[in-house]
């Protein structure tokens, strides 16, 4: 089985709001279809409430939501506690937002495929 670590970042969520929760509703139902195939291993940005909160964002409750749901599923892993650079090393690819985390990926030798948050849904 195949690990692919999943990273999202704050900003798409602050800058693109609805369209980012979009985006991140389609990425885990796209995964969790594959779960027989591939385990994902999700990092939210660490502050991500926090940001969110301090932004006022429209979304902080749809992106908690989201989250709650998909560590109740236990169909993928949730990455809080562990160290991201650690866990990276244990998936084959990254698929998330720009950070070091890409560039570390690629470093490892492992493939990194960035978000594109202006292709939402069947043309994800």
């Amino acid at each position: 089985m195949k690990r692919v670590f999943y990273y999202t970042d704050v900003l798409p969520l602050l800058s693109k709001k609805e369209v980012a929760i979009k985006k991140l509703k389609y990425n885990l139902s796209f995964f969790e279809e594959r779960k027989d195939e591939v385990e994902l291993y999700w990092y939210p940005y660490g502050f991500m409430g926090e940001y969110l909160a301090k932004n006022n964002s429209p979304v902080l409750e749809d992106f908690f939501s989201v989250l709650e749901e998909y560590e109740a599923s236990g169909w993928g892993r949730l990455i809080f506690d562990e160290d991201p650079r650690e866990m990276l090393k244990e998936c084959d690819a990254y698929y998330g937002d720009a950070s070091e985390l890409a560039y570390y990926a690629g470093e490892d030798g492992h493939p990194a495929l960035l978000i594109d948050y202006d292709c939402v849904g069947e043309n994800a």
